[in-house]
């Protein structure tokens, strides 16, 4: 009886090992891989209050959390900014504001990182703000990794565009 005893314990010992094995090299996995991103819906539109056409989209990463890219065009650079110091105002948090350049170095708009409030929800969301001329971008989800990482995989041209 105590040989059964003691196969069944080895056998419990190799598989609890097992088991933590894999759900170690899962978690690493999950760590060290790159979020993705796939397009779920969007829309498009003008604005009525100044502003010419906008885009939304909905995008939902392979850690099924969603984020929103959008794009609102103006009339001047002037407006666009207006319009991102405007939502600049309302944050809870600026994690970074200031001027985007490009790659010569001009000055070509400004570029905000936030923590925004939804009142309604009253949940708070990260967002990146930035101009490029007339057009006005946003990217919008719960989750800040989340809007850093699609900021790279959607402008890639923005990372390190800030002096």
């Amino acid at each position: 009886m105590t040989s059964r005893r003691a196969v069944a314990r080895r056998v419990l010992v190799y598989v609890s090992k097992a088991i933590v094995a894999l759900l170690s090299t899962f978690v690493l996995g999950v760590l060290i891989s790159p979020i993705g991103f796939y397009l779920e819906s969007r829309a498009c539109g003008r604005a009525t209050d100044g502003g010419g056409g906008f885009y939304i989209h909905r995008y939902r990463s392979t850690y099924f959390i969603n984020v929103w890219f959008s794009s609102s065009q103006f009339h001047s650079p002037e407006k666009a900014n207006e319009w991102l110091t405007k939502d600049v105002k309302s944050v809870v948090k600026v994690i970074e504001a200031g001027p985007r350049y490009d790659r010569e170095g001009r000055l070509i708009g400004q570029r905000a990182v936030l923590i925004l409030l939804d009142p309604v929800d009253n949940k708070q969301y990260a967002a990146v703000f930035w101009t490029d001329g007339r057009l006005l971008f946003a990217i919008v989800s719960s989750s800040m990794t989340h809007v850093m990482q699609f900021e790279r995989y959607r402008a890639p041209s923005l990372v390190g565009s800030t002096k």
